[in-house]
């Protein structure tokens, strides 16, 4: 049995496909210990070209290539990916991004040795030009167990999981933990699940992952229709945590979430991304939250956890906001730090 199967979803990556697998192949733990399953997902350039020479150049049994013929999105391609695995233990990593060489070695060491459900490292922003941008999340290795509702309020609330992962694969499928599909920002879902199943968990110091700055990549792209992907993949959140049961369990921790997940991170998305916020989508998130979040503004995390910043941009909520008034707001987040 391999230890750790790498799942790779690729949609027109045949440019920098090479590049990962390359930096996969190059893994201290060994060809015979590891899986890189590559998953074409309905591509329309020469990636599964590239995927069949990647296979045929490699004489071991390291190498899964699988193609969809429907586009699935990232999610989709990883959700197929995850089924299709050998190991015990999977990562994702984006087929333009890479990782170091003793990323798997040493990820999957400290989980099988600590049974972890999931492990966390540090991460890069990558120009590909020597220019690395640390992305600093743990300032030291621990292991964090959740072990009571508290600790999980805690999880959620101050966001851990984060950074590049390792997860037990068995535990994920016992979970039902997925991505949801044919969208973007499908992590978002994927790591409040997360949250809420997760008992142990291990945080590296260890900067493993490289996440590329690629100006092509579908969420560098400005004002683009898969903005709107944030939306559906907060709304599939929601309703997961509530159909499971949890949302009954820790409504206030859930609905903090959200108003980070959904409406902050919406809002830098439109900071960063847009010239104007557009009023439809403004509108939604108004009213969004005020019918399933009718109590946000009395969240006693608000005041405790969130910039001066992030707290008056929450309270335009409820305000009545025209487009002129939309277009004021967005000259002040352009100033902001949020």
């Amino acid at each position: 049995m391999k230890k750790v199967s790498a799942i790779v979803p690729c949609h027109n990556s045949g440019q920098w496909v090479e590049r990962c697998v390359n930096s996969l192949l190059d893994q201290t733990i060994g060809k015979e210990d590891m899986e890189i399953v590559l998953v074409d997902d309905a591509s329309t350039d020469n990636t599964w070209e590239v995927l069949q020479k990647i296979e045929h150049a490699d004489s071991s049994d390291s190498i899964v290539i699988i193609q969809s013929e429907e586009h699935i999105g990232p999610g989709g391609a990883r959700n197929l990916a995850i089924q299709y695995a050998r190991s015990p233990y999977v990562t994702k990593i984006d087929s333009d991004d890479w990782v170091e060489a003793d990323c798997l070695e040493k990820m999957y060491t400290i989980a099988s040795e600590n049974k972890c459900d999931i492990v966390c490292c540090n991460s890069y922003r990558d120009f590909g030009d020597g220019r690395l941008f640390p992305m600093k999340r743990f300032d030291e290795d621990r292991l964090i167990t959740i072990d009571t509702l508290e600790r999980r309020k805690e999880l959620i609330v101050l966001g851990t999981l984060t950074g590049h992962m390792l997860a037990d694969r068995q535990y994920l499928l016992d979970n039902r933990i997925c991505y949801p599909e044919g969208i973007v920002y499908e992590d978002l879902c994927w790591n409040a699940l997360n949250c809420c199943y997760i008992e142990r968990m291990y945080v590296m110091e260890d900067y493993f992952y490289h996440y590329f700055v690629n100006p092509d990549s579908v969420v560098m792209k400005q004002k683009q229709d898969y903005s709107h992907d944030m939306f559906v993949s907060n709304y599939i959140k929601w309703d997961e945590l509530v159909d499971r049961g949890f949302y009954g369990q820790m409504p206030l921790e859930i609905e903090f979430d959200m108003l980070i997940s959904y409406y902050l991170a919406i809002m830098k998305l439109y900071k960063t991304r847009f010239q104007t916020i557009p009023a439809e989508r403004y509108y939604e998130m108004q009213e969004f939250i005020r019918n399933h979040m009718p109590e946000y503004k009395k969240n006693p995390y608000i005041p405790m956890l969130l910039s001066e910043g992030q707290r008056a941009l929450i309270d335009f909520i409820d305000k009545p906001m025209r487009e002129q008034e939309l277009q004021a707001l967005h000259n002040i987040l352009t100033k902001m730090d949020i």
